[in-house]
């Protein structure tokens, strides 16, 4: 990770630092927008000053990414106590990525069984993490059943933390889609860990640029090098057309295949000329909708603006490079959909599908990008913004004409049409007339031949359905129903 940092020393007057009551591990506390602050008291010495530090840690997608270090100390002078305190803000600049590094890391976590500065006991842990328990800048603490630790930590995991496999533990591979990683599955491995007894569970990542058989060729690798053999294999978007594929060429490796959110007849935004013309769109939405450049106090304008400041580079991502390799097996109609959709498949199989509302849905998916669809600012919350943006600049408008305010009609008329354009251009170019979750078509995302095929109506958007709550009431379902995985009585 590199890093900028600006350290600024203030002296303040004051009494001295309460002895508030803590443990040896620091305080923890929850801030707004996500934030966390932990506070550790500074052992005090003879005649030196005393203080305590405190670290801030931001929520970025799924990982605490340490924000702020403040130290105050309290020490005696000529003058009385004073009280100084340096503060240094960092900001991240860039990530390498280390596999070799990262694995040494997943270790210490598994080791450390701790989020960032807090006490390694349960209570504490929930306390910083929520009820939940995410991963807070790691692995969260699957159960300790079986001797199994499990997978998953900052990124994938290539299947080489799986513990003791039992005879009534099943083993689990989850598969990230395109322009993501095996981290992507944080949330959903830690449930599915509580829920069920699991063996090996690998995340693990590949290159999802790649042709879709080249991946598989990369993942069967990974699976071999377990080990072990009968994975369930949970694959989303793309990924589960890679592990359909990875099933189908090498049956021994596989007990079942979920799918989640997956383009089994393709993705229409895979072609390479609705990709352009949809940049193009949203580019110039941007500047004359979005970007409102009445500026921020017009009515109904902050939150588009805000919209724009994340979604452009996710819509950028989401769109990404016209000459990937995979683009040629995710286009409707390729010859890859045809041989695994015209071909016999000896596992139990079973499809998820999310059905997201399509009234802006595009918000929906730059909130999935940033947070878990139910948090503060995902995508459930973002859908509702947008909702509420349109009625305002809508009532804007009317207002405006009935009392003569030609001007301010006018603009308000023209966000409250821009935003109407934008998501009916949306999913035209993504579903055309049918359901969708943002990404995929909902036709394109039932499983051929399935055993079942699982509906979420009133689903999330395809960026957050690794990280939803409604994919781990279905795939509980479809584990316990169709693959036979034996439960905890947990629920």
């Amino acid at each position: 990770m590199t890093f900028e940092y600006a350290a600024t020393t203030q002296s303040l007057g004051g009494v001295r630092l309460s002895a508030a009551a803590s443990d040896e591990r620091g305080r923890v506390e929850r801030l707004p927008n996500g934030r966390v602050r932990v506070t550790n008291d500074m052992p005090p010495a003879a005649a030196a000053a005393v203080g305590r530090t405190m670290r801030t840690y931001a929520l970025r997608g799924e990982k605490y990414v340490l924000e702020q270090v403040d130290v105050e100390t309290d020490a005696p002078s000529e003058k009385g106590n004073m009280r100084a305190r340096s503060s240094m803000v960092l900001r991240n600049v860039t990530w390498h990525h280390n596999k070799q590094k990262d694995a040494g890391r997943r270790v210490q976590r598994e080791q450390a069984r701790m989020a960032p500065s807090a006490p390694q006991n349960p209570s504490r842990y929930t306390e910083l993490c929520g009820p939940e328990a995410l991963t807070c800048g790691g692995e969260p603490p699957p159960p300790n059943d079986e001797g199994s630790t499990g997978g998953g930590g900052g990124g994938g995991t290539d299947g080489n933390l799986c513990g003791t496999v039992g005879p009534n533990t099943r083993n689990v591979l989850f598969q990230h889609g395109i322009y993501s990683s095996g981290g992507t599955w944080h949330r959903m491995l830690f449930w599915m860990r509580a829920d069920f007894y699991l063996g090996c569970t690998p995340a693990p990542d590949l290159t999802s640029s790649a042709r879709i058989a080249d991946q598989a060729a990369d993942l069967t690798g990974k699976i071999q090098a377990t080990g072990h053999t009968g994975y369930i294999l949970i694959g989303h978007s793309q990924g589960g057309l890679v592990s359909r594929y990875v099933g189908r060429y090498h049956p021994e490796l596989v007990s079942g295949v979920v799918t989640v959110g997956t383009p089994h007849l393709g993705a229409p935004i895979m072609r390479t000329e609705l990709a352009a013309a949809m940049a193009g769109l949203i580019g110039v939405n941007a500047l004359s909708t979005y970007g409102c450049i009445d500026g921020p106090s017009v009515i109904g304008c902050k939150k588009p603006a805000h919209f724009a400041a994340f979604g452009i580079p996710l819509i950028g991502k989401i769109i990404g490079d016209a000459a990937s390799p995979v683009r040629v097996d995710l286009k409707p109609g390729s010859n890859l959909q045809a041989t695994l959709n015209g071909s016999a498949e000896p596992f139990p199989r079973v499809g998820i599908q999310h059905y997201a509302k399509k009234l802006f849905v595009e918000w929906r998916l730059v909130g999935d990008y940033v947070d878990i669809p139910e948090g503060p600012n995902g995508g459930r919350y973002w859908a509702r913004q947008a909702n509420g943006a349109f009625i305002t600049n809508t009532a804007c408008a009317v207002l405006g004409w009935l009392m003569n305010a030609g001007a301010t009609a006018g603009r308000c008329a023209t966000r409250a049409t821009g935003m109407l354009a934008t998501t009916g251009v949306w999913n035209i170019m993504t579903a055309r007339l049918g359901k969708t979750d943002g990404i995929v078509p909902g036709s394109s995302q039932i499983y051929p031949n399935a055993m079942q095929n699982y509906d979420i109506p009133r689903g999330d958007s395809h960026v957050g359905e690794t990280k939803s709550d409604l994919t781990r009431r279905e795939l509980r379902k479809a584990l316990v129903n169709r693959m036979g995985v034996v439960r905890r009585d947990t629920w």
